[in-house]
């Protein structure tokens, strides 16, 4: 599950989880974020009622794994360039 949540930030580019310890409080970064752009913003909706949706049907086996992996994936996911807010120009170079 961590590599695919992983592989689906990348994927959508979603920003720099830097500064966000709980998962859902970086997924509503990422859907109230001006700068996200909407298929970013559907798909972070999309993890967080997925993992909602565990927490009332499986709450003490799915939700905790599924929770715990979105959280992993959160702190070895490094954003691209254009994301990380490190380069105001990465844009051009990132495609």
């Amino acid at each position: 599950m961590t590599r695919f949540y992983k592989a689906e930030m990348y994927k959508f580019k979603f920003p720099a989880s830097h500064g966000h310890y709980a998962w859902n409080e970086y997924l509503d970064f990422v859907v109230t974020d001006s700068a996200s752009d909407q298929k970013t913003v559907m798909k972070a909706a999309f993890f967080s009622g997925e993992i909602e949706g565990f927490r009332t049907t499986r709450p003490y086996t799915t939700f905790l794994a599924a929770q715990s992996c979105l959280e992993h994936a959160m702190n070895e996911y490094q954003a691209p360039p254009s994301k990380s807010g490190l380069f105001k120009d990465a844009k051009e170079y990132e495609e």
